[in-house]
C-alpha cells in the first residue's frame, strides 16, 4: 500500500506557496544586494566596472542558463531533493568566495559555484506553484514571487549593515550561512504524486536489467531532453527575453555607484532598492488578484508588454536624473513596472503553453536560459561602456534602448500568438459546422435508402395488388388477334 503524501491535502498547496516565497525571498536578496557587494569589490579588489559587473552577471547567468538543467534533475529526483542540494551548493560557493584572497577564486564561487546552487533552487521554486494551481495560477505566483519585493526592501540594509561591520570577506561568510535556509524551504516542497511515482521506479523490474552503461544513456536522455512549446511566435518570445534581460539586469547592479557618484552616500543610497522594493511587495500581491480577473484575463500578455515599455523608459529617464528625490521617483515607478514584469512571466508563458500543457515547464527553463543570456551580455556591456566613457549615463541610455527593443518583440510576439488562436478557433467552428453537416447528409440519406427499401419490399410483397398482370390482361382481351 502506498503512504498518502502530503500534497493529497488541498491545503499543502500553499505550503509549497510558502516555500517558495522563501526562496525567492533568498535569491532575489542576493541579486539586488549584490550591488553593494559591487561597490566593496571594487574597492578591495581595484577591478574594473565591466568585470565587477560581469561577477554578478554570471551567477544570475549560471542559475538562468542551465535552467532544463534544474528541471530535468527535478523530474528525476523531484524538486525538494533538488532544492535542498542547491541550497548546501550555496553555501560552499559563499564560503569559498569569502575565504579568497584573489579575484579569481571569487569568480569562481560566487560567480560559478553560488550561481549554480541558485540554479538548482530557483527554477524548480518558480514552476512547482505551477503543479498545484490552475485557475488561482497567477494569485499563487504573485504570491511565492512577492518574496522578492519582500527581501529588496529587507535584505539590501541587512548586507550594507555586515559589509560596514565586518567587511566583504566577513560578510560574505555569514552570508554563506544564510543561504542555507533554501533547504528549509525545499524540505517543504512535495510534487503531486511524488510518493506513488518513487515506489513504483523502484519496483520497476525493467531498470534492475538495465545494463551500466544503458543506464548512463537514458539518465542523460532524461537530463538533456527539451520540449517547448510549438509555433514560431513562441520562438519569438522566448528571444524577446535576452533583449529584456539585456536592458534590465544590470540596473540595480550599477545603481549603488551611479548614485555615489551623484553625492547620494551611505544608507541614503540603499533607500533606493528599499523604495523599489517595498512597491514590489504590494503590486506583486495585487497584481496576482487583478491578472485572474476575467476581464483581464484574456488580455494579460498585451498589459504585461505594456509594462515593459514604461520600464525601459524609466531607464533612460535614470540616465537623466541628477537628485535623489528624482531617483526614488523613477525607482518608485521602476517597482511598479518590474513588479508586474517579473510577477506575471510564468503566467504568461503557461498561457502560450496552454493548448501542450506537458511543455509548460521546459518552456519556462528555456525562458530562463535567454534571461541568463540577456544578463550576461548586457552586465558586461554595461559595465565596458562604463569603463570606456567614465559615466554611467551611456551606460543606463543603453539598457534602456535594448529593454525597448525587447518590448517591441515580445508585443509582436504576442500578437502574432493572438492571430494565430483566433485562425484555429475558426478552423475548428469550421470543421465542427463541416463534420455535423456531413452527418446530417450522411443520417437524410441513411434514412431515404430505408424508404426506398421499404417500397421496393411492398412492390415485391404477395400481399400487394400485381397491378402491372392486370393491365397486361386487360389489353389482351380488347386486344384478342395480338
Amino acid at each position: 500500500m502506498v503512504p498518502e503524501s502530503p500534497t493529497d491535502s488541498g491545503a499543502w498547496r500553499w505550503v509549497v506557496v510558502l516555500g517558495a516565497f522563501i526562496s525567492h525571498f533568498i535569491t532575489c536578496g542576493f541579486e539586488k544586494g549584490y550591488s553593494i557587494i559591487y561597490v566593496e569589490i571594487i574597492r578591495v579588489y581595484g577591478t574594473s566596472a565591466a568585470m565587477t559587473s560581469a561577477l554578478g552577471g554570471s551567477a544570475s547567468a549560471v542559475r538562468l542558463l542551465l535552467a532544463p538543467l534544474a528541471v530535468s534533475l527535478s523530474n528525476i529526483y523531484s524538486e525538494q531533493k533538488v532544492v535542498m542540494a542547491g541550497g548546501i551548493l550555496t553555501f560552499l560557493g559563499l564560503l569559498l568566495a569569502s575565504l579568497s584572497d584573489h579575484f579569481a577564486f571569487v569568480f569562481i564561487g560566487y560567480g560559478v559555484i553560488f550561481g549554480f546552487g541558485l540554479t538548482l533552487t530557483f527554477t524548480p521554486s518558480l514552476i512547482i506553484c505551477t503543479y498545484y494551481f490552475h485557475e488561482r495560477r497567477a494569485t499563487a505566483l504573485s504570491l511565492s514571487l512577492a518574496g522578492c519585493g519582500f527581501a529588496t526592501m529587507v535584505l539590501p540594509y541587512f548586507f550594507y549593515y555586515l559589509i560596514s561591520q565586518y567587511g566583504l570577506s566577513g560578510a560574505l561568510l555569514i552570508l554563506s550561512a544564510f543561504s542555507l535556509h533554501y533547504c528549509i524551504a525545499g524540505a517543504l516542497y512535495f510534487k503531486k504524486e511524488f510518493v506513488k511515482k518513487t515506489v513504483e521506479s523502484n519496483i520497476n523490474p525493467g531498470k534492475i536489467k538495465l545494463t551500466l552503461r544503458s543506464r548512463v544513456v537514458k539518465y542523460l536522455y532524461l537530463l538533456l531532453e527539451v520540449k517547448i512549446a510549438s509555433g514560431i511566435w513562441v520562438k519569438l518570445f522566448l528571444f524577446s527575453f535576452i533583449l529584456n534581460m539585456i536592458g534590465s539586469g544590470p540596473v540595480t547592479t550599477l545603481l549603488i555607484d551611479y548614485s555615489n557618484q551623484l553625492g547620494v552616500i551611505g544608507s541614503q543610497s540603499v533607500q533606493l532598492l528599499v523604495i523599489e522594493g517595498t512597491v514590489q511587495l504590494v503590486m506583486r500581491i495585487a497584481l496576482g488578484f487583478v491578472f485572474d480577473y476575467p476581464i483581464i484575463k484574456p488580455h494579460r500578455g498585451i498589459i504585461w508588454t505594456g509594462g515593459i515599455a514604461f520600464s525601459s523608459i524609466i531607464i533612460i529617464l535614470i540616465a537623466f536624473a541628477s537628485q535623489l528625490k528624482f531617483l526614488s521617483a523613477l525607482m518608485f515607478l521602476r517597482g511598479v513596472f518590474l513588479a508586474l514584469y517579473i510577477s506575471q512571466q510564468a503566467v504568461v508563458l503557461s498561457d502560450l503553453c496552454e493548448g501542450q500543457p506537458e511543455t509548460t515547464s521546459q518552456t519556462i527553463a528555456i525562458a530562463q536560459i535567454c534571461k541568463g543570456l540577456g544578463t550576461l551580455i548586457g552586465s558586461f556591456l554595461s559595465g565596458l561602456i562604463k569603463d570606456y566613457t567614465e559615466d554611467y549615463r551611456p551606460a543606463f541610455i543603453f539598457l534602456g534602448v535594448m529593454q525597448f527593443i525587447g518590448f517591441i518583440t515580445s508585443f509582436a510576439s504576442i500578437i502574432w500568438a493572438r492571430i494565430n488562436s483566433r485562425k484555429h478557433k475558426n478552423q475548428d467552428v469550421v470543421e465542427n459546422l463541416i463534420s455535423n453537416s456531413n452527418m446530417n447528409i450522411s443520417e437524410i440519406s441513411l434514412s431515404q435508402s430505408e424508404l426506398n427499401d421499404g417500397d421496393n419490399k411492398q412492390s415485391i410483397s404477395p400481399s400487394s395488388p400485381p397491378i402491372h398482370n392486370e393491365n397486361n390482361e386487360k389489353f389482351i382481351r380488347q386486344n384478342p388477334t395480338v
